[in-house]
């Protein structure tokens, strides 16, 4: 190519540019590995593969370990993918077979704080304890994983009947998922805490939404048992338009990154999220939004409202990541011929749900979510799924700025 045409091909890339705009750079993207756990049912004080279901990973004392199960929260160490190439094996021990006080808590999450190093977990309430059930928010802490502490942090508003289902309209709120982080809001350095409502849907709209809780003295002490408020629901809230279950929240340089379960998506592959499912018509999958101030919510430009962070269940694919059982896992180890098959041969998979992540020392991020049918089976599955794994190339921070870059 001469001078002259080189100058003018030049010239007409940069006329492309200032009409559409700079190309947009991939976003990191999570490699699904595969399951490590049957999700639900079982003995959850048993050194099983079965009832991991709502699990958060953390890091404690430098190895993985992972908070689990959907009421009577156990912990244990998680073997990384790749452990029985390693020196040291694949280590899934049972830590603390059920902490104490967590009978009639359901969905748990996480966080560890420092000096000292302790570990603080969430969940709301199964059963009444004193109140309608599903309106309060406990904490269980530890400094060593052998004695613990327990309060409640939060009551939120119980008047009226408790929902009867298929109805969710109540005048009590209903609590589910919950996600700390530690951020700055307005300035100043605190502690929020994402929670779903199912109710009232007067407040809430469409179910599931998130509204917040802060704490500012949690910040100044790392107590944080106490110095909750929920911020003002109706204008501190995720969306009430649409489906949008299982907070996960961090923040980074100045955002909250919320990361939601939402309903209704679309599977090129087939109807159905390309299952055998009856009951649900497309997919259950995570998307991602951010905001400065928990009251305007940005999305990506890589899809904008319909931005999917983690990919598509498997839907009838059997050759996919959530029905791979992960070699070396509790699964793999502990597994019962049964609890693999289930694995292996469900068809009804419509879901990715329930998403949590760490950052691992090597700056990759372990990823853990619930695939299945959301407990309804159909086509000849019974009701289930699994617990699966992924990794991604990169921090917490550097995956979900990717998606905003």
């Amino acid at each position: 190519m001469c001078i002259r045409d080189r100058s003018r091909m030049e010239l007409l890339l940069l006329s492309l540019i200032l009409i559409t705009g700079p190309t947009l750079a991939e976003p990191l993207r999570m490699q699904p590995i595969g399951a490590y756990c049957v999700g639900y049912g079982g003995d959850a004080s048993a050194s099983n593969a079965t009832a991991c279901a709502e699990t958060t990973p953390f890091l404690w004392r430098g190895l993985l370990h992972v908070a689990e199960h959907h009421s009577a929260f156990r912990i244990r160490r998680q073997a990384l993918p790749g452990c029985e190439h390693s020196p040291g094996g694949c280590v899934n021990d049972m830590v603390v077979a059920m902490v104490p006080g967590t009978t009639g808590i359901s969905f748990v999450s996480a966080i560890v704080t420092d000096a000292p190093e302790t570990l603080w977990l969430f969940g709301t309430n199964d059963d009444a304890l004193g109140a309608q059930p599903r309106t309060q928010v406990h904490t269980f802490w530890s400094t060593d994983l052998i004695s613990w502490n327990t309060t409640m942090v939060l009551q939120l508003p119980h008047s009226g009947s408790p929902p009867k289902p298929p109805s969710w309209d109540s005048k009590s709120w209903t609590g589910f998922n919950t996600s700390p982080a530690r951020g700055v809001l307005n300035g100043t350095d605190v502690f929020v805490l994402a929670i779903e409502l199912g109710s009232p849907a007067a407040l809430i709209g469409t179910r599931f939404t998130s509204v917040f809780a802060i704490c500012e003295q949690c910040a100044r002490t790392g107590d944080l048992s106490a110095g909750w408020t929920i911020l003002d629901p109706t204008s501190h809230i995720y969306r009430r338009d649409r489906y949008s279950a299982c907070p996960t929240l961090r923040y980074f340089n100045g955002y909250f990154y919320l990361v939601t379960l939402y309903e209704g998506v679309p599977n090129p592959k087939g109807a159905h999220c390309n299952s055998d499912s009856s009951t649900w018509d497309q997919c259950l999958a995570e998307h991602i939004v951010r905001s400065k101030d928990l009251m305007v919510w940005e999305e990506s430009p890589y899809g904008g409202n319909q931005t999917i962070l983690m990919g598509l269940p498997d839907g009838k694919d059997l050759s996919g990541p959530d029905h791979r059982i992960i070699p070396g896992s509790l699964l793999d180890q502990f597994g019962t011929p049964a609890e693999k098959n289930y694995t292996q041969s469900q068809t009804d998979d419509i879901n990715r749900s329930d998403m949590d992540m760490v950052t691992l020392a090597s700056g990759e991020t372990y990823v853990v979510w619930l695939s299945g049918n959301q407990g309804v089976g159909s086509g000849g599955n019974p009701a289930g799924g699994a617990s699966v794994a992924g990794m991604v190339k990169g921090t917490e921070q550097e995956w979900l700025e990717s998606y905003f870059e």
